[in-house]
């Protein structure tokens, strides 16, 4: 990749973030080593709409966890936005299933727009999908498995 290709995709990731920033949404900066961007807003004192962009992957757990406690945690309601993010990888999902098992278990409702497959089959596996239930799925995404 050329340095002006380096610029551009630099660039890109600044215009998205200033875009989210200008929709009232905070962003917050992990660290160049980790695959998952997080930005939020705060839509009520007690709700917060997250939109995720990168890669759910061990190397995020601890990025996702730390968000989750300082943003997130203790809300009553709770939207995520995963239309961009990619999920092939246990621990990240196992990461972010605890994270919303636990906000359901404190009384929380959930909204997952576009989940990755293995994230929906996830929360259905651990029987967090119920009918009438605080958690949400919004137009879950249908992926082809890897053909290994």
């Amino acid at each position: 990749m050329s340095s002006a290709d380096n610029r551009t995709a630099a660039g890109d990731a600044a215009s998205t973030t200033a875009a989210r920033r200008a929709r009232g949404y905070a962003v917050d900066e992990p660290s160049p080593e980790v695959a998952l961007k997080l930005a939020y807003a705060e839509t009520a004192p007690d709700a917060i709409d997250v939109v995720m962009r990168g890669e759910l992957e061990v190397a995020s757990c601890t990025c996702l966890s730390n968000f989750w406690a300082l943003r997130v945690a203790g809300r009553r309601d709770i939207a995520l936005d995963m239309r961009d993010v990619d999920a092939h990888d246990g621990p990240g999902v196992a990461t972010l299933a605890s994270l919303v098992h636990e906000a359901l278990r404190g009384g929380a409702r959930v909204t997952i727009r576009h989940a990755p497959q293995m994230v929906a089959h996830t929360l259905y596996k651990i029987g967090r999908l119920r009918e009438g239930g605080a958690l949400r799925l919004e137009a879950p995404r249908v992926e082809e498995p890897y053909g290994g």
